[in-house]
């Protein structure tokens, strides 16, 4: 018995809707309960590609659960993304460690929380070990100061996966932006830094020389793209 064509589109549309569904999961996917508090308890996360838990006010409690699943589920899990989730450093090392063997990580996004050189540095050591293939790093508006700058820097001098990183508003200065600046000296993978809002001087030579080396990076990615023909619709007639 064939299907109409109305009937398979239909089916498609559902099984797009589940898929969606099951790929990316906020909040009411994540966890349940009346406030999300205490009592809040995980939900099956194993089809999860994206955790987006932005805007949500996550306890250390809260962290250590979804860690020990991710430890155990979620096998292609691609993004975390826990802006403004009030994440301080010791809740971004239990989230790493539960991730340590899943290179199909590409994304994190720890924006707008408490992060500090210490957790800076917990994600520059992330970053050094072996099957770690994250490609986009967002630490917008936190505290890593000049220590965690130099630290990401250090981590990223033999790192091929980087190419974005947004560090806008996060207390550094003359000293990390020259660490990012020796560091794209060698590096030609990054081509995204944000240092936005920051303790230096758009004058200073060393921010002046970094955003030379970035334009570089840029045009070298644009160089080693493949050249995309357009296909020109040939009729018989033509012919």
């Amino acid at each position: 018995m064939k299907c109409s064509p109305i009937y398979q589109l239909v089916l498609i549309f559902i099984l797009c809707i589940v898929t969606n569904a099951q790929k990316n999961c906020q909040m009411p996917q994540v966890f349940s309960g009346r406030y999300y508090g205490v009592d809040a308890e995980l939900n099956d996360i194993s089809t999860c590609i994206v955790i987006d838990l932005e805007d949500n006010n996550l306890t250390e409690g809260m962290i250590k659960t979804l860690a020990d699943a991710l430890l155990q589920t979620a096998p292609k899990i691609k993004e975390l993304r826990f802006k403004d989730t009030k994440l301080n450093d010791d809740m971004v090392m239990t989230l790493l460690k539960s991730v340590e063997h899943r290179p199909s990580l590409k994304v994190i996004d720890f924006g707008f929380n408490s992060i500090t050189q210490v957790g800076a540095t917990t994600i520059a050591e992330h970053l050094m070990k072996k099957g770690v293939g994250i490609e986009s790093i967002d630490l917008a508006v936190n505290s890593i100061g000049d220590d965690g700058a130099m630290a990401l820097a250090n981590a990223l001098s033999g790192n091929q996966f980087v190419t974005s990183l947004v560090l806008r508003s996060n207390k550094i200065g003359e000293q990390g932006v020259t660490a990012f600046s020796n560091l794209l000296q060698t590096n030609k993978k990054i081509k995204n830094l944000n240092l936005k809002y920051n303790s230096f001087e758009k004058t200073f030579i060393n921010f002046i020389k970094l955003q030379n080396q970035l334009a570089e990076n840029k045009a070298l990615a644009a160089d080693k793209e493949p050249l995309k023909i357009k296909k020109t619709g040939t009729t018989k007639k033509e012919l």
